[in-house]
Formats: C-alpha cells, sequence, structure tokens
C-alpha cells in the first residue's frame, strides 16, 4: 500500500487542481481499495488456516497442500482488483474525489451496497465463524 497508494496520494497532493476528473484520481483509488480489500481477504484466509489447524488438524494436510495454498493466493490476490475494474473503467460506478479524506473512492450508490455484501461475506463472516468455532474448541478441548 505504501509503495504505491503514497506517491499517488502524493501527486494528487501536489497537483490539487483538477484532481476530481484526473486519471490519477482513478488510479489511486484502485490501488488503495484493491489492496485495501486484499488485505481484508488476507486476514480471512489466515482464520480458516487457523481454523483447520485447531479444529479441522486431521484435514489440515490434506487441504492445504502446495497447489492449493498456491490457487488460494492467486484468487485471494485477484478478487478486490478484478471487482474493482468495474469503477476503473466507469462500467458501474466510478471513482470519485472525497475532499474530507482527501481520497478517490468507488463508493457511490449501489456499488457501495455490493462491496459491503462482498467484503462481508468473504471475509467478516469466515473470520467470525472461525474464531467462534476456535473458542468452542479450545473450551471443550482440555490443554
Amino acid at each position: 500500500m505504501c509503495a504505491i497508494g503514497l506517491p499517488l496520494w502524493a501527486l494528487m497532493m501536489l497537483s490539487s487542481a483538477a484532481v476530481e476528473s484526473s486519471i490519477l484520481c482513478s488510479l489511486h483509488g484502485y490501488f488503495m481499495f484493491s489492496i485495501g480489500g486484499t488485505s481484508l481477504l488476507n486476514i480471512g484466509i489466515l482464520s480458516v488456516n487457523y481454523y483447520f489447524c485447531v479444529v479441522k488438524y486431521t484435514l489440515y494436510d490434506r487441504v492445504y497442500t502446495t497447489r492449493n495454498i498456491c490457487i488460494l493466493l492467486c484468487v485471494v490476490w485477484l478478487i478486490w482488483p478484478i471487482f474493482l475494474l468495474f469503477p476503473l473503467f466507469e462500467i458501474w460506478s466510478e471513482f470519485t474525489f472525497d475532499q474530507l479524506r482527501f481520497i478517490c473512492s468507488p463508493l457511490n450508490g449501489s456499488y457501495r451496497n455490493a462491496v459491503g455484501i462482498v467484503d462481508f461475506l468473504l471475509s467478516c463472516l469466515p473470520i467470525l465463524f472461525c474464531y467462534v468455532e476456535i473458542l468452542r474448541t479450545s473450551k471443550i478441548t482440555p490443554k
């Protein structure tokens, strides 16, 4: 996020005139939201990994093979960049400049609802489920 997002943010601050409609705004928003969404998904897959380590430890070696890990990482690192192509090319929504937060955001209208639903389903639900099951297992199993 720092290597790509912050230099674009600095360029936006230095050329504050006409940021609202520039390609710089779209690129900044695309990279920042792609990396942020991917980071949240990474936390989700870490909780699933921890779930298999603690709760389903007998399946861990079968599920977490080198091939499956590579597929999982590719999928996780492609979901948000692909999902954010819609506002980047203005197919569904667009990146707009938010004066209060000084960031370009695609979160307006129905796209905001879709992002919230996808984010909740792909990140929050697995995290919640995994940690509840881990907590239940750790209370039942003696140390």
